[in-house]
């Protein structure tokens, strides 16, 4: 099975990293809030006989923050991640060849052009 080059793999490729970087801020804001709030309650429930709720949502709005930051941070490195792949894209685009394919027989120079390259390097070495 040969291998083709695919240019929709590579865009479907950045719209998946577009759209989990728009979800990661939430996922990180909630799961950051729910293990600070679960660890709230147990530090709570050993410093004191009942636990303090208002510790709770203080360490949840805490963890919330913080993990909001850090999932925007994470964000940035997918979106960045998705324009670097579509700028790669962009750069194939522009500088593909109008004719297709580039095959050995089009890279081999012609006749007439290897005699006048000896013919000009043999007038230099004879300068």
């Amino acid at each position: 099975m040969a291998v083709t080059y695919e240019p929709d793999i590579i865009r479907q490729h950045a719209q998946t990293l577009y759209r989990r970087a728009d979800e990661i801020r939430i996922k990180y804001a909630i799961l950051s809030a729910c293990f600070f709030a679960v660890g709230a309650l147990f530090i709570s429930i050993a410093v004191a006989p009942y636990p303090s709720y208002a510790a709770v949502g203080i360490f949840a709005i805490s963890g919330a923050g913080i993990g909001w930051a850090t999932g925007s941070e994470r964000a940035f490195q997918l979106r960045l991640q998705a324009q670097t792949a579509l700028c790669q894209l962009r750069i194939e685009q522009n500088t593909r060849l109008p004719f297709g394919e580039i095959t050995m027989e089009a890279m081999t120079p012609e006749p007439m052009a290897q005699e006048a390259t000896q013919a000009h390097l043999s007038e230099a070495t004879n300068s």
